[in-house]
């Protein structure tokens, strides 16, 4: 394994854990909204991203002021649309069902990722697959039934 890969995979376990904090972090942040753990989450995320853009040397002077506001509005559309997204499915569609969709993300991403630049073969990858196809059915089993479905307030 080269160092590259192993980075690539540090950075995956910390994305990994940063992502989880989504569903944790509003149940321990106190007198905070969840819009002030939004806010703070991105915030750090901008000075991560600069962090690394400043890092190497001569990427910023390829920049214009149009590339950067660009980026700026991407940003904001991306991550208030996604934080709409997800609460709006966890209202319409239920707490199980929203976080369901939004946890094979990360899943549809490593197969189109491994479909495009072959990074591990398939074979190591079925096993993994089909463990998540097999959760999902369990954790959702129930609320794909008519009883299930009924219960959704909308």
């Amino acid at each position: 394994m080269d160092k590259r890969f192993f980075i690539g995979v540090l950075a995956a376990l910390f994305a990994a854990f940063a992502f989880s904090l989504n569903f944790v972090v509003p149940f321990i942040i106190g007198g905070y909204s969840t819009f002030d753990f939004a806010l703070v989450r991105h915030v750090v995320s901008a000075l991560v991203g600069l962090c690394i853009m400043f890092s190497q040397k001569g990427v910023t002077q390829h920049l214009t002021l149009r590339n950067c506001l660009s980026a700026i509005w991407l940003a904001f559309i991306g991550y208030v649309g996604y934080f709409l997204t997800v609460t709006g499915a966890a209202i319409f569609a239920g707490p199980v069902i929203a976080p369901a969709f939004l946890g094979l993300v990360p899943i549809a991403l490593m197969v189109i990722g491994n479909q495009r630049q072959e990074s591990l073969p398939w074979r190591f990858l079925m096993m993994p697959l089909m463990l998540v196809l097999i959760g999902l059915v369990f954790v959702n089993s129930t609320a794909l039934t008519a009883e299930g479905l009924a219960s959704v307030r909308s």
